[in-house]
């Protein structure tokens, strides 16, 4: 645990839990990296009144290995969860306690937690205090997964896990020869083709999701 300051006391965690969750609520999430958007969003809440840059919070990017995405005033760490699979939820109870020993104070941010995995997670939600972590205090913040028009889940995280097992090289490959498929299958009328090609492309993607959710994490 870090040396306590003046800025690193429960006001100043309350602020920061409650920004995140302003953070969550949002409808939709601007573009880009999303942990350097929610440093961003947390920096202008807790610093809007502050006449000077001495009065001024820090909230920065983890540099830390191990350590949270985010940190405020070097003592308040905001974890920021993406992959939510039975593996890394088992890592995660591995590397908290070895996490919560860097700071005073600890969040846990999950970004677009997707149904199947909720119950696992407020069971973690319940297993974790701040007593038990040793910290001054704990708090968890979740991100529901978003839905599209037809209330269908959209898996993002399964998404990024297929990109990032391919590689972006066989990602452009793979779309290369689709899309000759789908332009010679268009231009000869050959309908079935292009009907096949797509009936091909469902298969593969959730073959590959399957193995990726009964692989163990690398």
């Amino acid at each position: 645990m870090v040396p306590t300051d003046e800025g690193d006391g429960p006001e100043t965690f309350e602020a920061v839990v409650e920004s995140v969750r302003s953070w969550a609520d949002r409808e939709r999430v601007p573009d880009g990296d999303p942990v350097r958007r929610l440093q961003h969003h947390v920096e202008q809440d807790l610093n809007a009144g502050a006449e000077t840059e001495w009065e001024e919070d820090v909230v920065a990017l983890g540099t830390q290995r191990g350590g949270c995405e985010i940190v405020v005033n070097g003592a308040i760490g905001i974890r920021f969860v993406t992959d939510f699979n039975p593996g890394r939820m088992q890592r995660f109870d591995h590397r908290l306690p070895a996490q919560s020993d860097r700071y005073n104070y600890l969040l846990v941010y999950l970004h677009e937690l997707p149904a199947r995995y909720q119950d696992g997670w407020r069971i973690r939600q319940r297993k974790f205090s701040a007593p038990r972590l040793g910290l001054h205090d704990f708090a968890f913040v979740v991100r529901a997964q978003p839905t599209d028009l037809d209330g269908v889940q959209v898996d993002v995280g399964t998404i990024r896990e297929v990109v990032k097992t391919l590689g972006f090289i066989r990602m452009v490959l793979l779309v290369l020869i689709l899309a000759t498929f789908i332009v010679s299958a268009v231009v000869s009328e050959q309908f079935e083709v292009l009907l096949l090609t797509f009936g091909f492309l469902v298969v593969w993607f959730v073959g590959v999701a399957l193995y990726l959710r009964r692989a163990p994490p690398g």
